[in-house]
């Protein structure tokens, strides 16, 4: 199935100030229609400016579903433009709820893997200037995901981004959000969780410690 890429979107990091405050950061990006690479770091021209928490093979594309704009206006009042969230590429259709750990995606010559779910920062706070706007994304599970690249080659804007592969375990990014964030001593969850290889090392090693805890009890 194919979906529609809204926007592919780049940022190198730079200084942004609100309210007397500044912030360096590569949360603002821009869009871009240029044909680029896609590399097990990242696309070309994107940088991070936390490498301890951005970046890296788990984490080389950040996805973000342009279907939660709409809400997100209504809830902020903020124009909710390509990037909003700091995202790579802003897909429609590709929700929380319909994407699962471990998909696979084709994307001009590349091909990604989902990883993990984002983990909503207060950037998204301190950059749309919205004090509970990192709470309420961590809240509603509409956080979007991370993907590592799998094949690198280089796409575009014009490219399709089909999926070619979806995890039989069908344990999904929203489900991921959930036991991370809501319920703690779901044992049942978490043995699902930690069965889908492509989880992300530290979360599933986190998700086997809760779980080991639980089975001592």
């Amino acid at each position: 199935m194919a979906y529609e890429l809204k926007s592919v979107n780049v940022g190198k990091p730079q200084v942004v100030k609100r309210n007397g405050e500044e912030l360096y950061t590569s949360f603002i990006k821009t869009p871009t229609k240029n044909r680029i690479a896609v590399t097990k770091f990242g696309l070309e021209g994107d940088e991070q400016a936390d490498k301890k928490h951005h970046g890296g093979e788990q984490k080389a594309v950040c996805v973000y579903p342009y279907e939660h704009f709409p809400y997100w206006e209504e809830q902020t009042g903020v124009k909710m433009e390509a990037s909003a969230f700091g995202e790579n590429l802003t897909i429609d259709g590709v929700s929380e709820d319909k994407v699962y750990i471990g998909d696979v995606f084709q994307w001009g010559d590349a091909e990604l893997q989902v990883t993990h779910p984002r983990t909503p920062c207060q950037h998204i706070s301190f950059v749309h200037d919205v004090k509970t706007f990192t709470k309420q994304v961590t809240q509603t599970g509409l956080t979007g995901f991370y993907a590592k690249v799998i094949k690198e080659g280089s796409a575009s804007l014009h490219d399709s981004f089909v999926r070619t592969h979806q995890e039989p375990h069908l344990v999904s990014v929203s489900e991921i959000n959930r036991l991370k964030y809501q319920v703690r001593n779901d044992q049942e969850g978490l043995e699902r969780a930690i069965q889908v290889e492509a989880l992300e090392p530290e979360l599933k090693a986190s998700f086997t410690e809760r779980l080991n805890k639980l089975t001592e009890q």
